[in-house]
């Protein structure tokens, strides 16, 4: 148990423990540092959006990998460019952009076929972080790429006060949640499982 974020309401504050304890274990694996290339895969969704704001406060370059309606939310958190996956090839583009290389990639949506074209543009000694894809799978992915793999798994419940302290502070921005009533669940299973969520849906019980 934690105490609620003053700054927020039940909705959204329910929608912070998973996500954000998920994207602090991201960031702690991934290590960011000052004007390193963070690609983050995923970027609008519920943890990429506390990614992107967790590595920017630490002085990274943020990249967010997003479908191009989602571009204006991930620059608004923190983001220094982002590019649509749709509308062109995102290893390429990184590539033509980052010609000396990137430095680490965040992805927190699974498909490990579009993690791979992105590794591509790592410099040497590059870091790839998930914890959406299993391990064992991305290292026989990525091995040959030669770039380090690190899952990242939710921390425990004891580090939320970290992220009140961020949220009622001003340096952590809750992502849009939408709200479903619990007779609706059926159809925000569907709206996460087309992958394309911002944000987090949350399912109202009362």
């Amino acid at each position: 148990m934690a105490r609620k974020p003053e700054s927020l309401d039940f909705t959204e504050a329910a929608a912070v423990p998973h996500v954000g304890l998920t994207a602090l274990a991201a960031i702690e694996a991934a290590d960011p540092q000052p004007g390193q290339i963070v690609v983050v895969i995923g970027a609008t969704g519920g943890v990429g959006s506390f990614v992107t704001q967790l590595a920017g406060a630490r002085g990274a370059t943020v990249v967010a990998v997003t479908a191009g309606s989602g571009a204006a939310q991930a620059r608004d958190y923190g983001a220094a460019e982002a590019i649509d996956y749709g509308a062109q090839d995102v290893g390429a583009a990184l590539r033509a952009r980052y010609p000396s290389g990137i430095d680490i990639i965040i992805a927190t949506y699974g498909d490990l076929e579009v993690l791979t074209g992105v590794a591509r543009s790592l410099r040497p000694g590059g870091v790839v972080v998930s914890p959406a894809i299993r391990p064992g799978d991305a290292e026989v992915a990525l091995k040959p790429l030669g770039v380090t793999f690190k899952g990242a798994n939710r921390l425990p419940p004891a580090r939320l006060p970290e992220l009140t302290a961020l949220i009622d502070g001003g340096q952590l921005r809750v992502p849009p949640t939408t709200l479903f009533p619990l007779e609706a669940t059926d159809a925000a299973l569907s709206a996460m499982a087309g992958g394309h969520v911002r944000g987090k849906l949350v399912v109202a019980v009362r």
